[in-house]
């Protein structure tokens, strides 16, 4: 888990920095490659429903552990742990 909240620290450029460029972010560190339209969409909505379900258990850090939450789903992806 602590190197997904490393990985997390990275995707977040800056305070300003949207879900998508994020995600976008995750995908090209991890596989050099873009996500797909799909890939990305899933990805926004997996971050946004684990940052709300964090604001609802009262977490100041919220928007950290649903990124370290994401980075962690990217790190344990058949592409990331398998060379082909």
């Amino acid at each position: 888990r602590s190197w997904s909240g490393l990985f997390a620290k990275r995707l977040m450029a800056s305070p300003k920095t949207s879900f998508s460029e994020a995600a976008a972010r995750a995908y090209a560190l991890a596989f050099n490659r873009q996500p797909t339209k799909q890939e990305l969409a899933e990805s926004v909505a997996f971050i946004q429903s684990q940052l709300a379900r964090y604001q609802g258990e009262k977490k100041s850090d919220a928007l950290d552990l649903a990124l370290t939450d994401f980075a962690q789903v990217v790190l344990n992806l058949n592409e990331f742990v398998y060379v082909e």
